[in-house]
């Protein structure tokens, strides 16, 4: 099994669907998009090693993270 991750799904469509591509004939299964979930456990995890004063709020590291994945779709 190989895991690739990345944002352009039409590359990677292409190493597998052409019978000249190292890849072909492999599936690829879609992994689900990281969410709100996500970004409370990572703030959780920064702010463990910083100071009382210098913490994140997960709800500003939340909309840093969704500004920076519609920037990202948008190319």
């Amino acid at each position: 099994m190989l895991v690739f991750t990345g944002s352009s799904r039409d590359k990677l469509a292409h190493l597998v669907m052409n019978s000249r591509m190292p890849f072909y004939g492999s599936q690829v299964t879609p992994f689900p998009l990281l969410d709100r979930n996500f970004t409370d456990e990572f703030t959780k995890s920064v702010n463990r090693a910083l100071a009382a004063g210098n913490r994140f709020e997960p709800a500003a590291v939340y909309q840093a993270f969704m500004m920076a994945r519609s920037k990202i779709r948008r190319g």
